[in-house]
């Protein structure tokens, strides 16, 4: 016996022995035992035990290992119902209880439904899926021309005009106006390349017509179209310089990919 230790014997798997947990100040126990006289359950080690829990001790001792109640299998089933706990013993033992086999089929059959029809038979959106694009071909081609005719139509004239936007031809400026672009011109073949676009965006924000009001003195005096011309011409040189330098990128990738490829090779 352990005097630093509580006095109170503990279950140990129907093994008994003392408590491991230190004793309290000016007691013999410790804390848990202490509370409502709980070491009353074992007794102390160092005396008798108990009448009912002597009946207890003998009855387990006499057990194999296998059915003494040990702390591991108490806490391998804790916190779990009944079904639970016979259902991991009769799947142990190799029989299943009648609950346990009716549990078994209704998840065969949920895992059946989750599968799915068989490959003969074609699924339902499938054939409704068939049956709207039949619809819809029907209808197009009383309107003239199938749906596909007309998306492609449509995308062409997308990117057409799109390719028309970037591409926009120079339009014949005033006086003015090309002097003032020529200014720029000159100021912007000044600038580094890596500058040369951002360099066109601030003077398109300059001559932008919702940005007018902040123009500096010496556009005062201009009227509306002549700044407007300004504002059109360097917003087309903004446009190719966009993609100028997306062109260079897509360049750039594919010489990139083209190397990595001869290192593999």
């Amino acid at each position: 016996i352990d005097p630093k230790r509580c006095i109170a014997r503990v279950w140990n798997d129907a093994h008994g022995g003392q408590c491991r947990r230190n004793r309290c100040a000016d007691t013999e126990f410790c804390n848990r035992h202490m509370t409502d006289g709980k070491w009353k359950v074992h007794g102390r080690c160092d005396g008798p035990i108990p009448e009912l829990k002597l009946k207890e001790f003998v009855k387990w001792s006499n057990h194999t290992p296998k059915a003494r109640p040990a702390s591991s299998a108490r806490s391998s089933t804790k916190g779990k119902s009944k079904k639970k706990v016979l259902a991991e013993v009769d799947a142990a033992a190799g029989t299943s209880t009648p609950a346990a086999a009716k549990k078994k089929g209704s998840s065969a059959r949920a895992k059946g439904s989750k599968a799915g029809p068989s490959k003969g038979a074609a699924p339902k959106s499938a054939n409704k899926r068939k049956r709207k694009d039949a619809e819809d071909e029907a209808s197009s081609k009383k309107k003239g021309g199938t749906s596909r005719n007309r998306s492609s139509q449509q995308g062409n004239a997308s990117s057409f005009s799109k390719k028309r936007k970037v591409a926009a031809k120079a339009v014949a400026l005033s006086a003015w106006a090309s002097a003032e672009v020529k200014l720029l011109l000159k100021e912007f073949s000044t600038q580094p390349i890596p500058l040369q676009k951002g360099f066109l965006k601030q003077k398109l924000l300059l001559f932008h017509p919702d940005k007018r009001s902040h123009l500096p003195d010496a556009y005062r005096d201009r009227t509306e179209a002549e700044l407007t011309e300004v504002f059109v011409d360097i917003k087309r040189r903004y446009d190719l310089a966009v993609v100028a330098e997306q062109q260079y990128e897509k360049l750039l990738s594919k010489q990139g990919q083209a190397a990595a490829a001869a290192e593999v090779a």
